[in-house]
């Protein structure tokens, strides 16, 4: 705003007397008294210039302040309306933490009202922390990086993080963590957003708080919750949500898993083992039929489409006779010499064969370990390459016609004997049956 002040008006030294309110120094004449002749007039307060006896002029006396047109003016007036001061004002408010409230009247008031600027904008899209910084209060920090940061903020006693110190923050397409040194924020060492998520976080020159907004849900199907890391998850299962007080939720206690997953009727467990307690049985119930062992190199079990258990033209029982219409195969086992010494190993294959050393030997046919009583099959000796062993010398649990001392293997060179086997029905010695003799390999 713009004041101008107008010229002082001159007082011209002979004055025109006639009744009216008294002029300084001059007197009027007293009523009734007709005319007369000033014979001095004084020059007043605030004005300047000689008493005049004749002729002369009292004019307004000059101030301090310079003529001229002053912006936003700040002035100083005296009692007789002058202005003794002058001087250009700022050309806003400023308003501080110290200004006093600023009233609008009349309230509401009309038209348009400001104070300050808007918010100032910071961006900060780097893939690394970054540090809150003292020229960020007021501001609206706003992150977009791609790779989740934890950003950091100086202890709020710092100078210019002290009390009054605030700011708003806003996550975009990942989550970010506040983390305070030592102080804490909304009682938390650190503070984590989700993704779109804002928050105003202000200082008590102690430690920091904050008000805190929702994430924005992914969608608003009604199919998500919010978790208190700050993650929408989706929903799932039917049913009445459960609360702490009801229902009362008891673990339940499970046993060692025996198979890798579950899958319909298959259970897959490669090298697993499943185990049914005593009395339980395995029972298919999805209505596809029963259900069978799969073959060895699967393992485990599957719909039994064409291997029922009860399907005894496919399945061999232990208590029903059946006729085969394919041949069935045993493994042979391949026992080691330990020194001069046998030892067969009837769990490992119902067959044996015993590959006698290169040189000469008298070697030892021991009992065999994990025997069972029943099991039957053939054993076959085999000469070495380049000398042909000694008969060997049979442990006492073998028994022959006439005594194994009287077996006599063939001495041929790679000469391979063959002696059927029976193990006795209480499990106590294995029954040899007559030598064959085969040819030279």
């Amino acid at each position: 705003m713009r004041r101008r002040f107008l010229p002082a008006v001159l007082l011209a030294a002979s004055l025109l007397c006639a009744p009216g309110p008294a002029l300084a120094g001059i007197s009027p004449p007293p009523a009734g008294a007709g005319t007369g002749t000033v014979t001095s007039v004084v020059c007043g307060l605030g004005l300047s210039g000689v008493t005049i006896t004749t002729t002369g002029t009292c004019a307004l006396a000059n101030t301090a302040v310079t003529a001229g047109a002053y912006t936003n003016a700040a002035i100083t007036v005296d009692a007789q309306g002058r202005i003794t001061a002058a001087a250009n004002g700022s050309s806003g408010v400023s308003v501080t933490a110290a200004t006093p409230n600023i009233v609008v009247t009349p309230s509401p008031g009309t038209g348009t009202f400001t104070i300050g600027t808007t918010a100032a904008l910071n961006t900060q899209s780097g893939n690394s922390a970054y540090p809150l910084a003292t020229t960020d209060s007021g501001k609206f920090v706003y992150r977009t990086n791609t790779v989740a940061q934890t950003d950091t903020l100086s202890v709020a006693s710092t100078s210019g993080f002290g009390s009054g110190y605030s700011f708003d923050y806003m996550t975009a397409g990942v989550g970010n963590t506040i983390a305070p040194t030592t102080s804490k924020i909304g009682n938390l060492a650190s503070l984590l957003l989700g993704a779109y998520q804002g928050a105003f976080v202000f200082s008590d020159g102690t430690n920091y708080f904050t008000e805190l907004g929702l994430p924005v849900p992914p969608a608003q199907t009604g199919a998500t919750f919010l978790e208190d890391d700050m993650v929408w998850r989706s929903s799932s299962g039917t049913g009445n949500l459960v609360r702490v007080t009801s229902p009362t939720l008891v673990t339940p206690t499970l046993g060692a898993a025996t198979a890798t997953s579950v899958n319909g009727n298959t259970i897959t467990g490669g090298t697993g083992t499943l185990t049914l307690a005593a009395g339980k049985t395995l029972t298919d119930t999805s209505g596809v039929g029963a259900v069978a062992l799969k073959g060895a190199t699967g393992g485990g079990f599957a719909q039994a489409a064409s291997t029922d258990l009860s399907d005894t033209a496919n399945i061999d029982l232990l208590n029903t006779a059946q006729s085969f219409t394919a041949p069935k195969r045993t493994n042979t086992g391949t026992p080691t010499i330990a020194t001069t010494t046998f030892t067969p190993v009837f769990s490992t294959g119902q067959n044996i064969r015993i590959d006698f050393p290169p040189t000469t030997c008298t070697c030892t046919i021991a009992h065999p370990a994990a025997i069972v009583a029943g099991q039957s099959g053939m054993c076959e000796m085999v000469q070495g390459a380049t000398s042909a062993s000694l008969n060997p010398t049979w442990g006492s649990e073998y028994v022959y016609a006439g005594g194994t001392s009287g077996i006599t293997l063939t001495t041929t060179l790679s000469g391979v004997d063959y002696i059927p086997y029976y193990v006795d029905s209480t499990g106590s010695f294995i029954v040899l049956g007559s030598i064959i003799l085969k040819p030279v390999h």
